[in-house]
């Protein structure tokens, strides 16, 4: 029980400075992006959107290697063995860097083939659209072989260390509105390669950081190539399913710039920008209860294990609702608050997206334990399938004229059977799994959010559109849905805990007042 209430605390204690990090980041987020967009204009936008993107067909590579590295640490720090946790980051870091170099080869002949014989680009922007292009290389390449630090990071749980260099990144692209402002270059490149030089800075500021704290990552010419041969061997089996992962992402976009071009994927590349600031709160709760069930797994803790999944997943639904149910009702005036003039077609992209947004915050969680257990096999072949279908129905809908939103709505169906699929794994290789509890959280979780929209929708429509409405929205949505959790979702214990802390800082307060 006391080390069940330590390990509550330290995820607390994460996840509370990883969403102070988020809301700096949504604040100076929704500001940078605004003045980006409207210095680049929606031609510019999109095509930095789509250029920027073409690497990302390489990202399954990065996201296999990144969950081994990840996955091994993780677990070798439950077990308590620091040589094999030195091994696997040496072995790591010669993976990624072979990674890299596979990136920039492939980038500098495939990449550059694709950038001017297949993506529907203005011919005057062609020029500065290889400039991006170039400039993506060397930040991709920089930022693979910074993977196994931010694993170390992230494994012996210092999160408050990452909300402090990310917090630092954002205000560096303060620095890089200010100068593309005053820029007389191309806008377009400018902006591309002060995120290069950003991004530069902000790989070699976590590695002296490692090197001072973490004895395990020192670099070593030796390796062992037992400890490669293992970490190949996972990242081989989730090396379809990332595959799979990654052409659904980036099918979607090229889909919607093949059929409906440039003006579209700077719709869609706003409403994902706002959506991935609302995910940012979800995903930072997210990353602070992964390393607890990677490692009550490795320790045969199964029921604990069972419990901290249950509490990411309710969690991370509930506090994305907070954020995103609000932003759905209200889209329209958000985005024209935001931008002043809004780019057709971004309110409808941003609702669907929201919507869709749900659905990999649970498959996360089941992935998590699936990735503990080490057996992947059903993982990968049977979700990356799914995932890899998704794309090819949607360049048939697109082909026989359904709208772009029909491919957001063809993805969430793919998601549900996906998330249906992953808890169904998790039962089989983890008998002792209670399946029942964990899908109650799910039921019950959504349940919470679909009720509490009823009256935040009257109040929708009972006021005039405005900041007032907004906020009324915003504050009768938070008080249901708080109420829902405080009776249907907190556990006895829960309440407790939140109760003494409440009362600790009333009495802080008072105390200060004295």
């Amino acid at each position: 029980m006391a080390e069940d209430k330590q390990n509550n605390a330290r995820v607390a204690k994460n996840a509370v400075a990883l969403t102070l990090r988020m809301i700096v980041v949504t604040i100076v987020g929704l500001y940078t992006s605004r003045v980006v967009f409207n210095q680049l204009g929606d031609i510019n936008y999109g095509i930095y959107g789509v250029v920027g993107g073409i690497l990302g067909f390489m990202s399954f590579l990065t996201a296999s290697m990144s969950g081994a590295t990840s996955r091994f640490i993780t677990y070798e720090i439950g077990v308590g063995n620091d040589n094999k946790i030195n091994e696997i980051f040496n072995s790591s870091f010669l993976i990624h860097s072979a990674i890299a170099l596979i990136v920039i080869l492939v980038g500098e002949t495939f990449g550059v083939w694709f950038l001017n014989n297949i993506l529907v680009i203005p011919p005057e922007r062609l020029n500065a659209a290889w400039w991006v292009f170039q400039f993506s290389i060397i930040s991709s390449a920089i930022s693979i072989t910074q993977v196994p630090y931010t694993a170390v990071i992230m494994a012996y749980e210092k999160m408050n260390i990452y909300a402090y260099f990310e917090i630092f990144n954002v205000t560096a692209k303060l620095i890089i509105v200010y100068l593309l402002s005053i820029s007389h270059f191309d806008k377009l490149v400018t902006y591309s390669f002060l995120l290069l030089i950003v991004s530069t800075i902000m790989a070699f500021s976590y590695r002296l950081y490692c090197r001072h704290t973490f004895t395990i990552t020192k670099l070593k010419m030796a390796h062992n190539y037992d400890t490669v041969k293992s970490m190949l061997s996972f990242s081989g089996m989730d090396l379809y399913g990332n595959i799979s992962v990654t052409l659904n992402n980036q099918g979607l976009t090229y889909a919607i710039n093949i059929f409906f071009g440039v003006i579209y994927n700077a719709a869609v590349n706003l409403a994902s920008t706002v959506n991935g600031m609302l995910l940012s709160l979800t995903t930072n709760i997210a990353i602070a209860f992964r390393p607890q069930i990677i490692k009550q797994y490795a320790q045969g803790n199964i029921k604990a294990m069972e419990n901290v999944m249950c509490n990411s997943v309710k969690f991370t639904l509930i506090s994305m609702a907070l954020l995103a149910v609000p932003c759905f009702i209200e889209a329209d005036f958000i985005l024209r608050l935001w931008l002043g003039t809004v780019p057709s077609y971004s309110v409808e992209f941003l609702r669907i997206i929201i919507i869709q947004s749900f659905f990999p915050i649970i498959n996360n969680v089941c992935n998590t334990a699936i990735h503990a257990n080490g057996d992947i096999k059903a993982l990968t072949y049977i979700n990356g399938t799914i995932f890899l279908i998704l794309p090819v129905i949607i360049f048939v809908a697109f082909h026989f004229g359904a709208s772009a939103l029909w491919g957001y709505g063809i993805e969430i169906s793919g998601m549900i059977a996906i998330v249906i699929s992953a808890v169904l794994i998790i039962k089989k290789l983890i008998p002792l799994f209670y399946i029942v509890k964990f899908v109650y959280t799910i039921i019950l979780s959504f349940s919470i959010i679909i009720l509490s929209v009823i009256p935040t929708t009257m109040v929708h429509l009972l006021l005039e559109e405005g900041l007032l409405r907004v906020v009324s929205v915003s504050i009768i949505y938070i008080l249901f849905s708080s109420a829902g959790c405080w009776f249907l979702i907190l556990s006895k214990d829960n309440r407790i805990w939140l109760k003494s802390k409440v009362n600790k800082l009333i009495r802080e307060v008072c105390l200060i007042r004295r």
